[in-house]
């Protein structure tokens, strides 16, 4: 009995690698979320992504079910800062769900919602991690995803690394 040769899977996963888009590659696990970094409050953060290129990274959160693909951002804050977040969605019902924590290493808490008509205006926030969810609405069972930008402003402290 002869094994099947399997020298191709190397170039095959750098062309898949190459073939993605960067966007997509980095939100695909939830130990390499894309970070939100909000330097100045007059500059916000602004990301385009498409959650059909996406895994369902976050499958539930405090038992709301997430089936669909979605694009996992995070953040920390030292207290006393807020975020304002709102997108455009193009060809599917998305949902933005902010929490504390990190849901896919622990307990985490939703603290708002929002979607592509209703922005997210939150703060001021507690110290500690947020994550932040962008996802087809979880109320529809059929698989949602598509293309959408993201626009989160605010001012977050950041503590001190060395506290």
């Amino acid at each position: 009995m002869s094994c099947p040769s399997y020298r191709f899977v190397p170039r095959l996963a750098a062309a898949l690698a190459f073939a993605l888009p960067v966007t997509a590659a980095q939100a695909q696990t939830c130990g390499l979320p894309l970070p939100i970094e909000i330097p100045d409050p007059l500059t916000p953060y602004v990301h385009s992504g498409n959650t059909c290129m996406a895994g369902n990274v976050i499958d539930s959160v405090e038992g709301i079910a997430l089936p669909h693909r979605d694009i996992v951002y995070q953040f920390r804050t030292g207290g006393g800062g807020g975020i304002d977040a709102s997108f455009t969605a193009s060809g599917f019902p998305a949902t933005m769900l902010l929490v504390k924590g990190d849901p896919a290493n622990g307990s985490s808490t939703v603290v708002d919602f929002g979607d592509a008509t209703v922005p997210m205006t939150t703060g001021p926030l507690a110290d500690g991690v947020y994550t932040l969810i962008v996802t087809g609405d979880p109320s529809h069972a059929t698989p949602q995803c598509g293309t959408y930008t993201l626009r989160v402003g605010g001012a977050l402290t950041v503590p001190d690394p060395n506290c």
